[in-house]
């Protein structure tokens, strides 16, 4: 039974994953605190939605993070926090070199004004610390500032609309179909 199926109680054994995808790696990259984890509980777990919210967020975190789970059938509290933070913060790596090697890809007379011009925006963005932490890996580059959208969720299709809305009919019609 793999990871999944001994955290879950799943007998059904899933196909394995790509071994060249991003997702393998970052499975493998976690195993270990993930396996450490699936240690600690002894009982299959159930997916129930909390009335907490997610906990997500980068640095600091701003309170303890504490799942009751049934460990030889005895609701048990565990502390998650450290798990989470290593978890969180290991989207930082990724986005940030991402970022960077967008940069990089300007022309050099106009990255320090790219630099200084980033938005965040997407569900991701709302994740506290994580603007800070991404201006900090700039800091080696020459610094730059980056911003949270005002409206981080929908700001992408607010933008694909008004481009829409600005399009010639013609335009519409070298879509393919």
């Amino acid at each position: 039974m793999g990871l999944l199926g001994s955290l879950f109680g799943s007998e059904k054994e899933l196909p394995p994953l790509d071994p060249a995808s991003a997702v393998t790696g970052r499975l493998e990259k976690d195993r270990e605190m993930l396996e450490a984890f699936a240690r600690r509980v002894d009982d299959k777990l159930e997916v129930v939605p909390g009335d907490r919210g997610l906990y997500v967020f980068i640095g600091k975190p701003p309170n303890p993070i504490k799942v009751t789970v049934p460990i030889r059938g005895k609701p048990t509290e565990l502390d998650i926090t450290e798990e989470m933070k290593a978890a969180c913060e290991g989207l930082v790596p990724p986005i940030a070199e991402t970022m960077i090697d967008l940069i990089a890809a300007v022309d050099a007379e106009y990255q320090e004004r790219v630099r200084n011009s980033i938005i965040l925006a997407g569900g991701g963005s709302a994740i506290p610390g994580l603007s800070d932490t991404l201006q900090r890996a700039l800091s080696s580059y020459g610094g730059g500032r980056l911003t949270v959208a005002q409206d981080p969720i929908y700001i992408g299709a607010n933008g694909a609309l008004a481009l829409a809305l600005d399009a010639h009919a013609s335009d519409w019609e070298k879509l393919p179909a």
